[in-house]
């Protein structure tokens, strides 16, 4: 009799405090939107392809910079959506670096930078509780609305700035991969690549201005701090 109501009183216990970490556990877990303020850099660069048979070019990377509010709304205690809105720098600049023809040497090299309000769409998991922070991983989809492009344009005896917005189009979309580790403090870091799947020249064609299709690529790699954490 006493074995048996020992066992009644330890299972009792057992019961009692499982039951309350159980219930701690979904006190500490919110489903409030958060947001978080970031900045950081960018490696940027343009996938440029043949449309008339010839090889495609390639250009090199710039570094730009990004600024913005992401915002994070859970679903439980993994999985979240994340969003925001970003202010972004991207484009790219040529490789060519002149040739002589025996007596003289030229040289030309021009450098594109492009403006961009950046929103992604994105599902991200979290291999710890939402609220506890840890890493997370993160993939979807990302609008993007140009506002500006300026070319410089060098040569071995002059240097043109211009701006050339008209010649790209208005809205791009990209697939978006990237990774996230949220510290208990709010802080945070995040590593991102922007695979660009739209063609950004107006004109592509043959018979148009322009013979390459143009790809936005981009590195992001920015620190924030999470706004309203307990």
């Amino acid at each position: 009799m006493k074995m048996n109501l020992k066992l009644i009183v330890a299972l009792t216990i057992l019961s009692i405090t499982v039951s309350i970490n159980s219930q701690t556990k979904k006190e500490t877990f919110s489903k409030k939107i958060k947001y978080t303020p970031k900045v950081g850099l960018t490696i940027a660069n343009h996938k440029e392809k043949s449309e008339i048979g010839n090889s495609d070019t390639k250009r090199k990377a710039i570094l730009g910079f990004m600024v913005g509010v992401g915002m994070n709304k859970p679903i439980n205690e993994h999985l979240s959506i994340e969003s925001g809105v970003y202010l972004t720098q991207k484009g790219s600049k040529s490789v060519d670096e002149g040739f002589s023809d025996g007596e003289e040497f030229y040289s030309y090299s021009d450098v594109l930078k492009m403006l961009y309000i950046d929103v992604p769409l994105l599902a991200q998991y979290t291999l710890f509780e939402s609220d506890e922070g840890g890493l997370a991983f993160y993939g979807g989809v990302q609008p993007s609305l140009l506002l500006n492009a300026k070319q410089t344009n060098k040569t071995a005896n002059s240097e043109n700035k211009e701006t050339v917005t008209n010649f790209f189009k208005k809205f791009d979309v990209a697939a978006t991969l990237g990774v996230g580790y949220l510290f208990p403090n709010g802080i945070s870091i995040h590593a991102r690549y922007d695979h660009g799947l739209t063609d950004i020249n107006v004109d592509s064609t043959p018979n148009g201005s322009n013979y390459f299709k143009t790809y936005n690529r981009v590195f992001k790699f920015s620190v924030g701090y999470q706004l309203g954490r307990k």
